[in-house]
């Protein structure tokens, strides 16, 4: 059995009016990749994940809902 998710990073992102950019700064993560995150263009690791949660407040499951 398959079972799909979609990423939330933009929804709880704008949701803080927090920039990519911003984002970018507090996770130590690369602006363009948090961009293909929110696009779905690229696979996530649990070690960005984390960094984003914790930076945008919320658990990693929450950045995540069953499609």
């Amino acid at each position: 059995m398959n079972i799909l998710y979609k990423i939330l990073l933009r929804e709880i992102r704008e949701s803080r009016n927090i920039s990519q950019s911003k984002l970018s700064r507090l996770t130590d993560i690369p602006q363009p990749t948090i961009s293909c995150m929110e696009n779905r263009t690229l696979v996530c690791d649990l070690d960005r994940l984390d960094r984003i949660a914790k930076a945008l407040g919320v658990s990693i499951k929450d950045l995540f809902v069953e499609l």
